[in-house]
């Protein structure tokens, strides 16, 4: 089971902190939380010295070959992440085609984030991958669950000013952000850190003391080596 959750852990860092979809493998063994009794230690492995440099292929910014007017539904259904360490960044023009096509996998959504300041409503996925993250949000760790520990999600930045995480650099602190679940359940966060992060500095990944949200994307739509980072706290109800 330890063996299983580092491997998904390391594919989800890997690919939270990407540049559009490409980056190194990412293995780390646990996380350490201030105020929690249990004390774990995180470590990377030596396997991640070149972590999040994006692949050959995403350099050339080639685009893969798939039609978002067929979906494959069977995907929508897994919530594992998927190896991204060889995979072409999206297009422009194959982002804005998804969208269209939103309504088709709105029902395998596990909830809605709504940050007003930047007029965002957006869908969520469970699980990061290449085919989730054409049509919104992903959840980057394991088994997250919105209102505990560090609630992570990625998106792209399509370089459009209010499409999906372009404009999470406008946010302020003490903005609001609102996640709520197909269960009917509605948590609130307000943000406490807005900043621009080398693609090594992972430490927006670790669990931090309260129960926190962190979106990330990256800081450019071209091939970039930083990533906006956007922490916000749980506001008690």
């Amino acid at each position: 089971m330890k063996q299983e959750t580092k491997k998904w852990l390391g594919a989800g860092l890997g690919l939270a902190l990407f540049c559009l979809l490409l980056f190194g493998g990412l293995f780390v063994s646990s996380f350490h939380q201030g105020n929690q009794k249990e004390e774990t230690v995180s470590s990377v492995s030596s396997e991640s010295k070149n972590l999040f440099i994006p692949s050959k292929k995403a350099e050339k910014e080639g685009k893969k070959e798939t039609d978002s007017n067929k979906i494959d539904f069977a995907r929508f259904q897994e919530t594992k992440n998927e190896d991204f360490s060889d995979m072409a960044r999206p297009t422009k023009e194959e982002l804005e085609q998804a969208q269209a096509n939103l309504g088709q996998v709105e029902s395998y959504a596990v909830g809605d984030l709504t940050i007003p300041a930047i007029d965002l409503a957006m869908k969520i996925f469970q699980g990061t991958t290449y085919e989730k993250m054409l049509y919104g949000a992903t959840t980057v760790l394991p088994d997250s669950v919105v209102g505990k520990g560090n609630y992570v999600l990625a998106s792209h930045n399509m370089g459009v000013e209010g499409k999906m995480f372009t404009s999470l650099h406008k946010l302020k602190k003490g903005d609001d952000i609102y996640v709520s679940t197909k269960e009917g359940q509605n948590v609130h966060y307000r943000v406490v850190t807005n900043e621009v992060v080398d693609f090594k500095d992972t430490r927006c990944l670790e669990l931090q003391g309260k129960p926190v949200i962190t979106l990330i994307t990256c800081d450019s739509v071209q091939a970039t080596d930083q990533r906006v980072v956007v922490q916000g706290e749980l506001v008690e109800s």
